[in-house]
């Protein structure tokens, strides 16, 4: 039987720590690795700067946002508020105008029991000049 050698305890030739399953550990494979990970590591780097980046102009668009939110929030509330005054001008115009219009039958109504009056004055006798019947005179 021949003698069994012995494994020189190490990297495992199938283990793969890296993503690249192409990298072997030997010393070019280790650089390759290195690099990679360097890589990696500035791509992460730049990630990471965008995210930040990326958040700051989502609180800054959120910022946007709700100022101009608030905004049309006042002027839907200043509308609201104008349709109520208007609501109120059209009611207080409508009473307006129905008493106007009841004083103006009431006008009509009396011109023309004056009118009425004074034209059964006119048909009557003047009092100055009433009929009195002249006895003879003695």
């Amino acid at each position: 039987m021949p003698p069994t050698r012995l494994r020189r305890p190490g990297p495992v030739p199938w283990l793969v720590t890296c993503d690249d399953r192409f990298v072997e550990y030997r010393p070019r494979g280790r650089r390759e690795a290195m690099r990679l990970l360097n890589d990696l590591r500035t791509r992460l780097a730049a990630a990471q700067d965008t995210l930040a980046a990326a958040q700051a102009k989502t609180q800054h668009a959120e910022t946007t946002y709700d100022d101009a939110d608030d905004r049309f929030a006042a002027a839907e509330q200043a509308v609201e508020e104008a349709r109520a005054e208007r609501a109120e001008a059209r009611r207080v115009r409508y009473a307006a105008r129905q008493a106007q219009q009841r004083a103006e039958t009431a006008v009509e109504r009396l011109d023309r029991r004056v009118r009425e009056l004074s034209d059964r004055l006119d048909r009557m006798r003047p009092l100055g000049r009433r009929l009195v019947k002249t006895s003879p005179t003695p």
